[in-house]
């Protein structure tokens, strides 16, 4: 149809969409599905601009003139047998199908798609439209001061550990002093630990872990909490 009306230089297009569906009544909303797909024409005229023309029409007039009463008004001529859709059987089986697409359509509306602007029209809804900026300030405020809470303390901690960590490398250092070998100032704890080595070579092994661990735990962020008092502990026997 739309290519004899182009052809006949009418400006003319196929329009896709759907057409009928099934009422749900314990949802109380349509289920419309594939097989409720449909398409139709529309064509230009001069001073009406697009009108729509169904061919459909013309094969199967009740399909689109009774839409979606289309299997309703006919089931009153339909020859009915043992398991037809007015049995207790089938409304029972009816009634099972839409209680299902009804919890599915509340799961896919208030679990997986509660966006922010649900929440803000479900608490308009429930009377809060008066409040509504308040609580968000709340809630916005209290979160922030919540996560700030755990930054500190968490930030804190570290800083101990770090401060810890220090003591104990300078308690190391006053004892290598004591024997003999002094850290300069700024000098790193590498080139520190290759001194002590070349002054003191049966210290080695000792010195190296003592270093490795202090490095450890001054410089990694995911350093193993027991390497702390694992450190403790060499610097005690050291």
């Amino acid at each position: 149809f739309v290519y004899l009306m182009r052809a006949a230089g009418i400006p003319a297009r196929i329009i896709a969409g759907y057409q009928g569906g099934e009422y749900n009544p314990v949802g109380n909303f349509l289920e419309v599905r594939q097989a409720d797909a449909h398409a139709w024409s529309e064509i230009w005229l001069k001073n009406k601009g697009w009108v729509r023309i169904d061919p459909t029409a013309a094969v199967a007039p009740e399909r689109v003139e009774l839409g979606i009463n289309f299997r309703d008004q006919l089931s009153s001529h339909e020859v009915r047998f043992a398991f037809h859709p007015s049995s207790a059987f089938i409304k029972l089986g009816l009634s099972i199908r839409h209680l299902l697409n009804s919890l599915d359509y509340n799961w896919q509306t208030w679990v997986l798609g509660y966006s922010f602007e649900k929440q803000i029209r479900f608490l308009t809804q429930l009377g809060f439209s008066g409040l509504l900026s308040e609580l968000l300030w709340i809630v916005s405020s209290g979160s922030l001061l919540f996560f700030a809470l755990i930054a500190f303390v968490i930030l804190r901690q570290r800083k101990k550990e770090h401060d810890k960590v220090a003591r104990l490398y300078l308690h190391y250092c006053e004892k290598l002093a004591a024997k003999g070998i002094k850290r300069h100032p700024s000098e790193p704890a590498s080139i520190f630990s290759k001194r002590a080595i070349a002054q003191f070579p049966t210290l080695e092994k000792e010195v190296k872990l003592i270093t490795e661990t202090y490095q450890r735990l001054r410089y990694e962020k995911s350093s193993h909490p027991n390497d702390l008092l694992f450190f403790q502990q060499m610097i005690r026997r050291f």
